[in-house]
């Protein structure tokens, strides 16, 4: 492959929940990370965060799969959508799920885009439920990068 070529995997493991506040509203997952395979990517030392380390604009395609849950609330639809630089994509990328009501019961979904990243640009995960108050959280889940240019 050639030596621009990059493909990163960032997972995502169970840890505190995020409080929705306001149903409906999208909410950066409190989640634990870690990236492996970490081609030109970085985490921060913050939660739920890449960070591109390359120097030139390219395309990469994303690609994410996701279990999400509620802790406490009464919402039965989530959504997780992917964020760039802490604002949604200019077409949102966005995936409504069933939420269960316990750990063993978490809703999936996939997530999919293609994303054009500058040198310091960042993807995350943001999550929502459409009952405020509710407490969710990405159960699990995986995240790829692939640069495509």
């Amino acid at each position: 492959m050639p030596a621009a070529y990059a493909d990163t995997r960032w997972l995502i493991a169970a840890s505190p929940g995020t409080t929705i506040t306001v149903a409906g509203t999208a909410y950066k997952a409190n989640q634990l990370t870690s990236l492996q395979n970490a081609q030109l990517f970085q985490d921060d030392g913050l939660k739920n965060r890449m960070r591109y380390t390359g120097t030139a604009t390219r395309l990469f395609l994303v690609t994410a799969a996701i279990e999400l849950g509620r802790d406490s609330g009464t919402g039965t639809i989530g959504g997780m959508f992917l964020f760039k630089n802490g604002s949604a994509l200019t077409v949102p990328v966005q995936m409504s799920v069933r939420l269960g009501t316990g750990a063993n019961d978490p809703g999936e979904g996939a997530l999919a885009a293609i994303i054009s990243l500058d040198q310091n640009d960042y993807i995350e995960i943001w999550i929502t439920s459409n009952q405020s108050g509710d407490v969710c959280r990405i159960r699990s889940g995986q995240v790829s990068i692939v640069s495509i240019t």
